[in-house]
């Protein structure tokens, strides 16, 4: 009876996932980037943690938000980045890798690219 019950369960969760709103699942992976940004947040993770597959769940959140789900990620991260910039005199190594960058020539091209200068001439500002 147990194991009948699971299979009905798993079923039903697995249809009402099959049957979420775009808005829904913006909402959610919204959340899931607040929470998590600083680690590295995956696809496959949300596609985990949602049950629904990597490119329906980036059909339905750019849908919902008119953009990838990397580029809120990005944006917080930065945003995260700009803020230890102004707030500390910690290395730049160390504040791209706790804002959750694992590249720190890549958070070099997006922080130019997002705030028009590199972060030493942001932080001298």
């Amino acid at each position: 009876l147990l194991l009948e019950l699971l299979i009905l369960l798993s079923r039903n969760s697995n249809r009402r996932a099959k049957h979420r709103t775009a808005a829904a699942v913006a909402t959610y992976i919204d959340r899931q980037i607040e929470l998590h940004y600083p680690r590295n947040l995956t696809l496959d993770e949300l596609e985990v943690k949602t049950h629904i597959a990597k490119s329906r769940l980036c059909r339905l959140y750019r849908a919902a938000a008119g953009q990838t789900i990397m580029a809120p990620l990005r944006r917080k991260r930065l945003a995260h980045a700009a803020a230890q910039l102004r707030a500390t005199s910690r290395h730049i190594a160390e504040i791209c890798f706790d804002s959750g960058f694992n590249d720190l020539s890549y958070f070099y091209r997006c922080f130019s690219r997002q705030y028009g200068c590199n972060p030493t001439a942001y932080r001298g500002k």
